[in-house]
């Protein structure tokens, strides 16, 4: 429900920016923009739902502390 609030947000012109380790919530965005130990490592913008699960699958497995 929180996605489809955010979506409707983002379809009248209101830029909504995300922070997540999921992702299935980063499936929705237009760009991912990914950062490791605080460096940013890609900044892509999603052409298609394949795409970014391209892109998802190139990042590492987060480290347990």
């Amino acid at each position: 429900e929180i996605m489809a609030i955010f979506q409707r947000l983002n379809d009248e012109g209101k830029t909504v920016v995300i922070v997540t380790h999921e992702h299935d919530i980063a499936l929705h965005a237009k760009r991912i923009i990914r950062f490791r130990d605080g460096h940013l490592v890609g900044d892509e913008p999603v052409t298609t739902r394949l795409f970014a699960e391209e892109i998802l699958a190139k990042m590492p497995p987060e480290e347990e502390d």
